[in-house]
């Protein structure tokens, strides 16, 4: 230990200091046991006996404070050796020897994260993910670092997500100093999708953000989704605009709904390259927006075969001749997909006039958070818009190491950005092989991303692929359970923990040979989950009544108090 942690905090650990003062409230005390002594047996100074009584008393007062010693020391010397487990109550429990329960525990619970290496600090001195507190007071927080990390919270609505985790670290990222209002420079960038404004109103004071609100449009950065489309090669603006219509088409499933997706995309790509090319990469996504809601698939394909560029018809000219029904059917999905950014609000925001203020991926590194907020009531309508600019920010930062004006900190390196996703289940017309790549390659660029869901199977179903959710699963570092009411998720996330030794007492009553009962006790050894499915259901301390949560990183696990910001 002394290695480990250090000689003062072995001092500490095993109660040294409390012990010695024992030992000097005993010597004070030695006069009084030796009158109690006297007193009990009627003893004076005329007695021969009276100076044996008088060594006696100290005598008394050495076995005493050697007795409290050892058993402290034992104590805590087998709360070291078996991950915090309690002398007391197993030797009554199991009525083992303590070399037993010492060799048998030891090692019966190897995933068990060390709290004591844990940085024993409040959380607002901390940096980084705040993710909860060790029921020894000592803090789980992951510095932002040079690397970015991948983070799964799950948890049902009001469990704690925002005003826990959520928040705590969204005040804590790259701040390596007290909050203050009149300094709100930080090492670190957060883009948060801040649902319903609480986010927003417990980090605003104290952090520099820019927002993108539909609740507010007045107070509103703005959003260009072609920013940056003219300084693109000609293959990468034909890729760029294709991940902009993956985000705004819905998938439809298989069969008949494939084709009309397919054709849908062929439209969206083949017209916004047509309009980009005819204005010289100047029009707004709301001018493309309405071009496609004010025209039919039989005028496009004409006009772009007619007249559009090379990488327009490659889209469209296929189309030359096709069955009309069956090219409505596509045009229809794709101006129908249009239609939910058909909106004054949305053609205000979405704009390109240079006398707004836009959010970007220069906005993080330039130092800033960037907080996207919309009413969580109207989540569905905007799903399309959300993905679009999650996936904009998230390609925009693959070629970081790149970027001449990448933020970096003094010693050089790049600057911690994480992005915070919550209700990460609602983007449902999020790329996946965007997001698989973001999960695989941002760490190296310091990109830390963080989704906050309600189950692993909504991974699954918002990717409609199983493999897809266990892809993603493979490059997440640290998980946070604070609820779940899913059946195959529960059973999951307790495989995922793992199991531990335990002793199984089994008592047995038995008719003896005279007409007596006997009675036996057996003490057995077996393994059991770590943490029961059933238990995920509802996490928390019943003898103080405090609410906790599971953290799984780096093959460890710990059963931790919920850390809430107002706390």
């Amino acid at each position: 230990m002394v290695k480990k942690y250090g000689l003062w905090y072995a001092v500490k650990y095993y109660k040294l200091i409390q012990l010695f003062i024992t030992a000097i409230v005993l010597y004070i005390a030695q006069p009084y046991v030796f009158l109690l002594l006297c007193n009990l047996t009627q003893i004076t100074e005329r007695y021969m006996f009276y100076k044996l009584f008088y060594y006696t008393s100290y005598l008394i007062v050495i076995v005493a404070w050697f007795l409290i010693s050892f058993a402290t020391l034992r104590s805590q010397r087998y709360k070291y050796l078996t991950s915090g487990r309690s002398y007391g109550k197993d030797s009554g429990k199991y009525n083992r020897t303590y070399t037993e329960l010492v060799e048998y525990f030891s090692d019966a619970d190897p995933y068990k994260m060390d709290t004591e290496a844990l940085p024993n600090i409040p959380w607002k001195q901390a940096e980084g993910m705040i993710l909860g507190k060790a029921k020894n007071g000592h803090l789980f927080n992951v510095n932002s670092g040079k690397d970015g990390k991948n983070y799964f919270i799950f948890g049902l609505p009001s469990s704690g997500k925002t005003a826990g985790p959520i928040i705590c670290s969204c005040l804590r990222w790259g701040m390596h100093r007290p909050l203050s209002p009149h300094n709100k420079k930080t090492d670190g960038s957060v883009f948060c999708i801040d649902l319903k404004n609480d986010i927003w109103k417990a980090t605003h004071k104290y952090r520099a953000i820019k927002r993108f609100t539909l609740m507010n449009p007045g107070k509103s950065c703005h959003f260009n989704p072609l920013a940056g489309i003219e300084k693109l090669s000609i293959d990468e603006r034909c890729n760029f605009i294709e991940n902009i219509g993956f985000n705004i088409i819905p998938d439809t499933g298989g069969g008949d709904g494939r084709y009309f997706r397919e054709t849908a995309e062929d439209f969206w790509n083949g017209i916004a390259l047509y309009l980009i090319d005819k204005s010289e990469c100047k029009i707004s996504f709301p001018d493309i927006i309405k071009e496609i809601l004010a025209g039919n698939a039989v005028d496009w394909v004409k006009k772009v075969v007619a007249d559009g560029s090379e990488e327009s018809q490659r889209r469209l000219a296929s189309k030359w001749g096709e069955n009309e029904k069956n090219l409505s059917g596509g045009y229809s999905l794709l101006a129908q997909s249009c239609r939910k950014f058909a909106s004054d609000k949305l053609f205000y925001l979405l704009g390109n006039d240079p006398q707004y203020e836009y959010i970007s991926v220069q906005t993080l590194e330039d130092g800033y958070d960037v907080y996207v907020q919309l009413d969580q009531a109207e989540i569905a309508n905007y799903a399309a818009l959300l993905s679009m600019i999650v996936q904009s920010f998230l390609n925009g930062f693959i070629n970081r190491e790149n970027n001449p004006k990448a933020g970096r900190l003094k010693d050089g390196t790049l600057r911690p950005i994480c992005f915070m996703l919550d209700e990460f289940a609602q983007l449902s017309t999020l790329k996946y092989e965007s997001i698989a790549t973001a999960f695989m390659t941002l760490r190296s660029r310091n990109i830390s991303i963080v989704c906050a869901l309600q189950s692993r199977s909504s991974i699954a179903e918002m990717f409609h692929s199983e493999n897809a959710c266990a892809s993603l699963i493979d490059c997440v570092t640290t998980f946070c359970f604070l609820s779940i009411q899913e059946v195959a998720t529960r059973k999951w996330a307790s495989d995922l923990i793992g199991t531990h030794k335990v002793l199984k007492i089994s008592n047995n009553l038995s008719d003896g040979s005279n007409g007596n009962k006997n009675q036996g006790r057996s003490v057995s050894e077996a393994r059991e989950p770590i943490i029961f499915p059933a238990d995920f259901g509802n996490l928390k301390d019943d003898s103080k009544g405090i609410d906790e949560l599971i953290i799984y990183s780096q093959g460890k696990y710990l059963r931790a108090d919920k850390q809430y910001y107002f706390k």
